[in-house]
């Protein structure tokens, strides 16, 4: 993920938790809370998806006392098209 200002400025001191869950269940409901920031570019290297199929993952943006939250769901399951669109933003 990349992280910009109104002024598209790209900021490299914002905190990101990413939540991953299956619709169904809890059963694998992870949360990731560390990425890595290299070259302004922030990547969560530690996702696995333990079974195929659809996941839903919410991300958290914060900086400062400002953030977002962005939904997308994905399909792991072989042949699938992901859809990586953001389905929702909410601003608080």
């Amino acid at each position: 993920y990349s992280v910009s200002d109104k002024n598209g400025n790209t900021l490299d001191s914002a905190k990101l938790t990413l939540a991953i869950s299956r619709p169904e269940t809890d059963e694998f409901n992870e949360k990731f809370e560390t990425p890595i920031l290299k070259d302004r570019i922030y990547s969560f290297n530690d996702v696995k998806f333990s079974k195929p199929g659809v996941w839903n993952l919410l991300l958290k943006v914060e900086v400062g006392e400002d953030y977002r939250f962005y939904d997308v769901k994905v399909d792991t399951r072989k042949n699938a098209k992901v859809d990586m669109r953001i389905k929702k933003a909410y601003e608080f």
